[in-house]
């Protein structure tokens, strides 16, 4: 498996969660973002740990009132 298929760049990143570059970098400065790895300027993010904070933030559905 190659670096790229293990690593998504930081603007990749932000389409898939669907969101902005702008967005995603705040969500990093304030820790509440997906897992990074910085190298030298360049940001990455590891795709199962996308999938994984993705996970966390899920909710179970409300139940309806009998």
């Amino acid at each position: 498996m190659s670096f790229k298929d293990e690593y998504a760049t930081h603007a990749e990143t932000a389409q898939e969660l669907n969101i902005s570059v702008r967005t995603l970098a705040r969500w990093r400065a304030e820790r509440i973002g997906p897992a990074y790895t910085k190298i030298g300027a360049r940001v990455y993010y590891r795709r199962a740990a996308i999938t994984e904070w993705v996970r966390k933030h899920e909710t179970a559905p409300v139940r309806e009132a009998a």
